[in-house]
């Protein structure tokens, strides 16, 4: 704040006046934001003051704070994503101790903020995660397993008559090594199953042989 006195008769000075007052070390007032003006009944003496913003031109806080120019002071606010006194600054980590995304997302503080992701088998925007159907629309097992979704995963499995892990499905023999059909009949494996017929002079479905 700048103080300036001025030399009065009593009356309340006039703009040119104020402009050629003496402020404190000497110097001539070009410019006057006057904040307040009193005439002091006790002498001619008039009390002018004129803020200074402390904020401009170079503000006096940390770089990642707020500057607010108050009467005759002024106030120092970190920035968001940021924590401190306004002249030190701290990053805060806003995934710790509750993150703030979804239950299915992971959290991950970054430089005065923070970013969710949804974890694996899960699709949103961090906040809202739900699981995804990996067997929509293209199954990512073999062309002879079936697949099931699961929350935020799915399992593969080979259909009946072929064996494996279900992304590698081969053909089960079920003729070997012990063949399911009639004694008397034979055992043909095909394609994802198997075929029986009886032996010549017998008749029946295969697995009944008469």
């Amino acid at each position: 704040t700048i103080f300036a006195s001025f030399h009065s008769s009593g009356n309340t000075p006039s703009s040119s006046d104020l402009l050629n007052s003496k402020v404190n070390d000497g110097a001539i007032c070009s410019d006057v934001s006057i904040k307040s003006l009193a005439v002091i009944p006790s002498g001619p003496d008039i009390l002018l003051t004129s803020n200074t913003n402390e904020c401009q031109p170079d503000s006096p806080c940390h770089a990642n704070a707020t500057c607010n120019n108050t009467e005759g002071s002024y106030l120092c606010t970190c920035d968001s994503g940021y924590s401190g006194d306004g002249f030190t600054c701290n990053d805060t980590n806003e995934c710790q101790p509750d993150s703030p995304c979804h239950a299915n997302a992971t959290c991950n503080n970054t430089e005065g903020s923070y970013h969710c992701a949804c974890d694996s088998g899960y699709s949103g925007d961090g906040f809202t995660c739900n699981d995804t159907n990996e067997c929509q629309p293209d199954s990512p097992c073999h062309a002879n397993a079936t697949c099931n979704n699961t929350e935020g995963s799915y399992h593969c499995a080979c259909d009946s008559g072929y064996s494996g892990d279900g992304f590698t499905c081969n053909d089960t023999n079920e003729c070997q090594p012990d063949s399911p059909c009639h004694a008397n009949a034979t055992c043909n494996n095909t394609e994802g199953s198997y075929h029986c017929a009886c032996d010549s002079g017998y008749s029946g479905d295969g697995f009944t042989c008469n």
